[in-house]
């Protein structure tokens, strides 16, 4: 999959509030321009991604241990809040329906949760990259496959100055993940991958010599 364009627009605090209350069903315009302001709707710059939060509009999955907030950023797409009961934050998903919201967050949730298991695993990898026994480039790609939203992958690269680039040095993301855990499930991903390239490559070979 390509590397989305960042969106850099920020629209105004007034617009962004009054498109997510527009979100909400069945209000008349009366309703919409009454609550296009006022403490529920709350200012969230979690995981990279600047938006505000509708809190009263808010939809629990049928397990009821997931919550669907909705939510919008500063460029103006609406997104859903996905939040499993008892985790800090939330998932931002950025598929329109609120099922397909779910399923979302929950698959990207797995494979976070895969890699979290292997985490030791992860910070024996990390000092063999900063001792240059393992060399790696790590792509968006990755990122996508360790259960990374969108939204916070490409909020991170643009913080950063990364923006735009489809691949990245594994040292510089190895001492990035210090300061946010997630960028090592990016390395991580990035490593298996890479390792099963390298098998691919290496039967190949033996094939190729036997013939």
């Amino acid at each position: 999959m390509p590397t989305r364009p960042f969106d850099t627009r920020r629209l105004p605090a007034e617009t962004l509030k009054a498109r997510l209350i527009a979100a909400r069903p069945d209000l008349s315009l009366v309703e919409q321009e009454i609550l296009s302001d006022g403490p529920h709707l709350e200012r969230n710059t979690d995981n990279w991604v600047r938006s505000w939060v509708d809190r009263d509009h808010v939809v629990t999955h049928r397990s009821g241990r997931v919550t669907a907030t909705r939510a919008i950023t500063d460029s103006g797409l609406l997104i859903w809040m996905v939040q499993l009961q008892g985790n800090r934050f939330a998932f931002h998903a950025d598929r329109e329906g609120v099922d397909d919201a779910f399923r979302q967050a929950s698959e990207a949730r797995r494979a976070r949760k895969a890699i979290a298991a292997r985490w030791d695993e992860y910070r024996a990898l990390r000092r063999r990259i900063f001792l240059g026994d393992r060399k790696l480039r790590i792509t968006v790609d990755d990122a996508r496959r360790a259960g990374l939203c969108e939204l916070g992958i490409q909020g991170f690269l643009h913080r950063f100055g990364l923006g735009g680039r489809a691949d990245f040095p594994g040292r510089l993301l190895a001492v990035l993940s210090y300061l946010d855990r997630q960028v090592g499930y990016a390395v991580y991903a990035g490593h298996t991958r890479q390792q099963a390239e390298e098998a691919e490559t290496s039967v190949g070979r033996e094939a190729s010599d036997a013939a």
